[in-house]
């Protein structure tokens, strides 16, 4: 009986015992000012190790498959599932069961001005070669597809004032109008903009832009390799607070939930439109609006590599 095994190991782990060297593997910590995130535009990266596969193997013979796993993002990540795609894994001879759970990639931190970037992985799969008679030398591009749970946060000051035409005695500390000063967490998927406007005497709303900027592809589902047309380019839900009050967010499917799907036009931005109730805020005042979007997201590497006849 052949028992399957895959092997996951941490990076710093690997260079330790010696299998390989990559550099720049060790924490670092780095210095930033005057933002309440780390930030950045990716989710988890993935690589394929130098040579592994190498650039040429022979027909019936085996390889190493290393791919490089780090979460360059500021969501921890307890549910990464890798797969290989492009070619047959059955073909190959891939000796591990697919998909291979990836052990916790934590995010990004920053403490002050103190950002310590995340734990890679690296995941070590087998080949033991093609299996198949070829009559000449043969390409291929083997993919490394990663899928896995992540989120995005993004915070704003808005003006909140009940009636915006009232005149207030002395100075106002903010206006209801126009885009906000707004941050975003590092993810693939960031809220790029906030704009606040007026909605009358009891509500104030908010534009607010999402988009996808990490250059893969965001779902809703379970398994990525099988995923409906229409299961591509969503949010799972999007959602926000004031002051400790869920904002309401119209999603864009005639629903107002701020747990909706939201749907990515051409697979790259949306626009929601939110709204507050601001009833009993005489004066103008300045509170934190909040903003959690969730979603899966399907993240990939390719790697070319050529099979050799042996005659």
């Amino acid at each position: 009986m052949n028992t399957k095994k895959y092997l996951v190991v941490p990076l710093i782990a690997l260079l330790f015992v010696g299998l390989m060297f990559v550099s720049g593997c060790s924490k670092k910590t780095t210095e930033t000012t005057g933002s309440a995130f780390a930030g950045g535009s990716r989710g988890l990266d993935v690589s394929f190790i130098s040579g592994a596969p190498p650039k040429e193997v022979f027909e019936k013979t085996g390889f190493p498959i290393s791919i490089s796993i780090e979460n360059k993002g500021e969501s921890d990540v307890t549910d990464a599932k890798l797969y290989i795609g492009g070619i047959d894994v059955n073909s190959f001879n891939i000796t591990q069961t697919l998909p291979v759970s990836v052990p916790i990639l934590t995010a990004v931190r920053k403490s002050g001005t103190t950002i310590t970037p995340g734990t890679p992985q690296i995941v070590t799969l087998t080949s033991e070669g093609y299996q198949y008679d070829i009559p000449g030398d043969t390409d291929f591009t083997m993919i490394a597809r990663v899928c896995y749970p992540y989120s995005t946060n993004a915070i704003a000051k808005a003006c909140l004032k009940e009636n915006i035409v009232k005149q207030s005695i002395g100075s106002e500390v903010c206006e209801v109008s126009g885009s906000l000063n707004s941050e975003s967490s590092g993810g693939p998927i960031k809220i790029t903009s906030v704009k606040e406007v007026p909605m009358g005497e009891s509500k104030v709303g908010f534009q607010i832009t999402v988009e996808n900027v990490g250059g893969g592809t965001p779902y809703i589902g379970t398994d990525c390799q099988n995923l409906e047309f229409t299961a591509l380019n969503k949010l799972i839900g999007i959602s926000g607070t004031i002051a400790g009050t869920a904002i309401d967010c119209n999603t864009g499917d005639d629903t107002t939930s701020d747990s909706g799907e939201v749907y990515l036009a051409d697979g790259k931005a949306t626009i929601l439109f939110c709204s507050y109730d601001i009833t009993g805020v005489t004066s103008a005042v300045e509170e934190t609006l909040t903003i959690t979007t969730t979603y899966n997201y399907l993240s990939e590497a390719k790697q070319s590599f050529t099979v050799r006849n042996i005659g």
